[in-house]
């Protein structure tokens, strides 16, 4: 499901505000990159999918981690972002976008959340399955469920960079804290992700309605 777009370098300790030093990573019915302007960094619509849930067996739209190069010679202790949803009513976000990833499996819903990957790390599973780091789904001061609070408010998320708050592709950060902690002396990415249910990181798209996702600020500290 997931197909990777690239980036290049970026100089150390700033995160870049133009939406073309962000990417896209994974996602169908998406551009490349955010779009500039407004009152923020950068903003995205989330994929509207009219054939939802039609589409589950057959490839739904969707957008899921979109992530700017980031390099520090800085000790990290958190990571926060602030932004808006705005969204029309009546708009479901919806995650169950994959067989392998239904409501069956006791997952949290829809959520946008904060995420930072090692140098190196190819998405591979298999080799680098403890490189790509999410925070936990299901506790909302970390993580936030796409539209649980009215359209065109303003939140700000902070997560310490502790491993009880976050996880890897399969793992919970706890379970190995000394791969959780090299991460992050050894950071490539940073950015945010879309998913839920079981799959983090595997992408939302909305129906019956649009969304539109504004970044106001990023920041590690």
């Amino acid at each position: 499901m997931l197909s990777a777009r690239g980036g290049g370098q970026l100089t150390p300790n700033v995160i870049q505000p133009q939406a073309s030093n962000w990417d896209i990573q994974f996602g169908t019915g998406s551009a490349d990159h955010p779009s500039p302007g407004g009152d923020g960094m950068w903003s995205l619509d989330i994929p509207e999918e009219t054939n939802y849930p039609g589409c589950i067996n057959v490839g739904c739209k969707y957008i899921s981690v979109v992530s700017t190069p980031y390099t520090t010679a800085q000790k990290l202790s958190s990571i926060t972002m602030t932004f808006r949803l705005d969204y029309t009513p009546g708009t479901q976000f919806n995650w169950e976008l994959d067989p392998t990833n239904i409501a069956g499996c006791g997952g949290a819903p829809a959520h946008v959340l904060l995420y930072f990957q090692r140098r190196n790390d190819d998405w591979s599973t298999d080799k680098y399955r403890y490189w790509a780091w999410g925070t936990t789904l299901g506790h909302p001061e970390y993580d936030y469920i796409l539209g649980s609070d009215p359209s065109g408010m303003t939140v700000t998320i902070t997560t310490p960079l502790e491993p009880n708050r976050w996880v890897s592709v399969y793992t919970p950060a706890s379970a190995d804290p000394t791969a959780f902690f090299a991460a992050i002396q050894n950071v490539a990415h940073v950015g945010i992700a879309f998913g839920g249910g079981c799959a983090a990181g595997h992408g939302v798209d909305v129906s019956n309605g649009t969304a539109k996702f504004t970044l106001i600020s990023y920041t590690l500290t």
